[in-house]
């Protein structure tokens, strides 16, 4: 087993730019912003619902 929270730390901080690009109303950036993300997840064998369980405050 590998230690993934390098890889959860470097895209958490890519997940909070999406939700930075979301709340301003960028949606072509954002949903290419996701795209990244999702594609560079997949390497690092984390999903969109761990960035969503990392970022969430009552966690």
């Amino acid at each position: 087993m590998t230690n993934s929270t390098p890889n959860l730390i470097a895209w958490l901080a890519e997940y909070r730019k999406y939700l930075i690009l979301v709340a301003d109303g960028a949606n072509d950036e954002a949903a290419l912003l996701k795209q990244e993300i999702e594609e560079g997840l997949n390497w690092v064998e984390l999903s969109w619902a761990d960035l969503e369980f990392a970022n969430d405050p009552n966690q």
